[in-house]
């Protein structure tokens, strides 16, 4: 079987993939674009790895790419944290 066919993730393979791609939860969090919440749910097996997260952090993994992790600054949280609020005040074209 291929990387590419299993569709889900244990919260086991998930800790691996992260300490073998040489990330934090923090780090891992930013690199897929969520939430520390998130990342800590992940690894505690809480959430459900989604399977666009997991095909893509196998690759990272099968073809030795190093994430690129983008930089931590303060005050700033992903798109999927926002508030309706914030969400209605945004032009919509």
């Amino acid at each position: 079987m291929s990387w590419q066919d299993e569709r889900e993730m244990t919260k086991e393979e998930y800790s691996a993939i992260i300490h073998r791609l040489g990330m934090n939860k923090s780090q891992a969090g930013r690199y897929l674009g969520v939430s520390l919440r998130t990342a800590q749910r992940y690894w505690d097996g809480i959430a459900t790895v989604p399977t666009s997260s997991a095909l893509l952090l196998r690759a990272l993994v099968h073809y030795n790419i190093p994430p690129a992790v983008p930089p931590w600054v303060r005050g700033q949280r992903p798109l999927a944290r926002n508030s309706r609020k914030d969400l209605s005040q945004r032009t919509l074209y």
